[in-house]
């Protein structure tokens, strides 16, 4: 089903139509279309889909090379590996049994299960694979960026670095919401017309029921983590091996995250890029000068 606004009421409220789904008569999805163009939004999508999938695929492989070859060496925090992989799994199975609809029939409530754990293991070693295959050489080339993560995870949250990361991080996911927003609001205070995403600000999962909010909220750390652990640091690690220098591997890591890394927030093009590469900056940024912990925190608090 699709609602559409009266006539001139979209352009001024940003939404241009809202698309509904149903089951047995109840309203199971929905979904505020602002004004886009199709061309330009489809286009964007398809250029961006097989950019990441070779940026995820190419630092998947080196991230499994880095890990085997640290492995067989004896290098690298195996125990913070195994709490990140218990953590990343413990969270996984909690989100899954409250967002599964379990049956009352345990064959298919078994099914249901072992498609769960299955995530839930997949996600452990994988995250287990990327801080053992980073943390030696990151710890080599900035052994500030894991203090105060390895004090945080070995349970040491009292510590007040862990609390001055903490806190930067939140400023900065406070500053990346902030502009977030105002990639779509500002458009439409010059009388701009916004071309890409949906730019509504709410993740409409959330409506289902407490249930459902409670398992997003609790898949939020695994994102957070996924995003800084894997993109960011592998990215910053590679660029920083290649090009020797930390300046230069900032900027390098800033143009590849807005270019090769687009996001779906909405927006006319010019705000869009201009509050892409401000995001993007502050999180190279704080990784440069404070490390993992604070970049972890601001994807967690952003999203």
């Amino acid at each position: 089903m699709v609602w559409l606004p009266p006539e001139g009421g979209g352009e001024a409220s940003g939404i241009t139509r809202i698309e509904a789904g149903f089951q047995q008569g109840l309203p199971v999805w929905l979904e505020p279309i602002s004004v886009w163009s199709p061309r330009q939004d489809l286009e964007a999508r398809a250029h961006s889909i097989p950019r990441v999938q070779f940026l995820f695929y190419a630092l998947f492989f080196l991230s499994a090379v880095l890990a085997w070859r640290n492995y067989r060496l004896g290098r690298g925090d195996r125990r913070g590996a195994l709490r990140v992989a218990f953590l990343n799994g413990l969270l996984a199975m909690i989100a899954w049994l409250l967002r599964a609809s379990h049956l009352p029939q345990f064959r298919l409530e078994f099914l249901l299960f072992m498609m769960g754990t299955a995530w839930a293991v997949w996600t452990s070693v994988a995250n287990w694979m990327y801080y053992l295959g980073l943390e030696p050489y990151v710890r080599r080339l900035w052994p500030h960026a894991l203090i105060t993560w390895s004090r945080l995870i070995s349970g040491r949250v009292r510590d007040g670095l862990v609390g001055r990361d903490i806190l930067l991080g939140a400023t900065g996911g406070v500053a990346i919401a902030i502009l977030q927003r105002l990639n779509v609001l500002v458009p439409s205070w010059l009388g701009l017309e916004p071309s890409w995403g949906s730019g509504h600000f709410l993740d409409l999962d959330l409506l289902l029921g407490p249930r459902q909010a409670l398992a997003e909220g609790i898949a939020v750390p695994q994102v957070a983590l996924f995003s800084s652990l894997f993109f960011v640091l592998m990215s910053f690690l590679v660029l920083r091996l290649v090009l020797r220098k930390d300046v230069l591997a900032v900027l390098a890591l800033v143009a590849l995250l807005t270019v090769v890394l687009p996001t779906e927030e909405g927006g006319h093009p010019y705000t869009y890029w201009l509050c892409i590469g401000s995001v993007n900056t502050i999180v190279a940024l704080l990784l440069l000068r404070f490390g993992l912990l604070p970049v972890f925190v601001t994807y967690f608090v952003c999203r």
